[in-house]
């Protein structure tokens, strides 16, 4: 890849991290101002979770870009953040679809243009030069799992809250609950998978 367009990859990577940063920034200040911040709710969410994780993995990918430098583990970060957005993406698409008319912009930018910038960028703009191994992608999925059972056993059991719909056990709903999980984690493990064996990037200088 031309070192000019990469140029422009950082360009975009930056402002969307940025933008990223914003929309998270913007749900602080909403909740503050109505008298409603909780910070632990807040950060108990995967949505804000896997967004902050992604515009971390953005802006240090572009100081990287800008260095003229080729990072693994940048590129592991950058994976990880695109395999979180995905599941973000699809599941408030799927499962969820709501939004509070105060902060829509954030949920827009949270759930679909962050997401659709990440898979953008790993599958078209900035693969990775050097192939990942799928057994190093699968280590990805041990947040996501680890997550379900902190709002299952922990933050549920200690607030009643369950965060999101269908990991809420109410009501002799657990098989429902572990049937998603399973589902979500093996939707999970094959975008990995295809993250993996995608055609490696040609670069000219080393990859650290």
């Amino acid at each position: 890849m031309p070192k000019t367009r990469m140029g422009w990859v950082a360009i975009f990577e930056g402002f969307f991290g940025l933008l990223g940063l914003y929309a998270l920034a913007q749900e602080v200040i909403v909740r503050w101002q109505r008298d409603e911040l909780d910070l632990v709710n807040l950060w108990s969410h995967f949505t804000y979770q896997s967004t902050l994780t992604a515009v971390v993995a953005l802006l240090a990918s572009t100081i990287t870009i800008w260095k003229g430098v080729e990072s693994r583990s940048i590129d592991l970060l950058r994976g990880a953040a695109t395999l979180y957005m995905i599941v973000t993406g699809v599941v408030y698409a799927v499962l969820l679809n709501n939004a509070d008319p105060a902060v829509m912009f954030d949920h827009h930018v949270m759930h679909q243009v962050i997401p659709i910038f990440m898979v953008v960028s790993w599958f078209w703009w900035h693969r990775p030069a050097w192939r990942i191994p799928y057994a190093t992608t699968t280590t990805w999925l041990i947040y996501p799992l680890v997550y379900a059972v902190y709002v299952l056993a922990i933050y549920g059991n200690v607030t009643g809250d369950y965060i999101y719909s269908f990991l809420d056990p109410a009501d002799g709903e657990e098989l429902s609950v572990l049937r998603m999980i399973v589902l979500l984690t093996l939707a999970a493990a094959v975008a990995s998978w295809i993250m993996a064996h995608l055609p490696l990037r040609r670069v000219a200088r080393s990859i650290r």
